[in-house]
């Protein structure tokens, strides 16, 4: 049985909580000179943001989805679902996450946003949680490949 998209959502924050933990564990026991390891505050901020992130990123999720439904209506292309063009998809959607993320951290506009995702002292698996608060700004890197179809 293939697991779907609720059990995986399910089941990845307890793993995230559960590797977490195993991290603070870690650096208590074993210490590493150059690294801060955890702070109370710190950790709090993130989890916060990241609370605050999820808010948000609904609010802006259906300017978003409008957008995206009116160019996937609009456009000729259509590209099949075949073995084949499931990975090429997938290659796709990489690429253009690597030009969102990089515009992010080149252009300064973009870079207001993304830069409370590097604002941590603390180098740990609770500043992944750091995220922005407006997601609103990576939409438009995708519309190629929702022209795609």
């Amino acid at each position: 049985m293939e697991p779907n998209l609720p059990d995986v959502v399910l089941w990845s924050i307890p793993a995230f909580v559960l590797l977490t933990v195993l991290e603070m564990v870690s650096c208590r026991l074993h210490p590493d000179e150059e690294a801060a390891g955890y702070e109370a505050k710190d950790a709090a901020t993130s989890v916060t943001m990241g609370l605050g992130s999820l808010v948000f990123d609904l609010l802006w999720k259906i300017p978003v989805v409008a957008i995206y439904t009116a160019l996937y209506e609009l456009t000729p292309l259509r590209v099949p679902v075949l073995w084949w063009t499931i990975p090429l998809m997938l290659f796709a959607q990489d690429f253009f996450y690597y030009w969102s993320h990089r515009g992010h951290h080149v252009i300064r506009i973009l870079w207001a946003c993304h830069v409370v995702h590097h604002s941590s002292r603390n180098f740990n698996l609770t500043t992944a949680l750091r995220q922005p608060w407006t997601s609103l700004t990576t939409w438009p890197f995708y519309l190629p490949l929702i022209a795609l179809g």
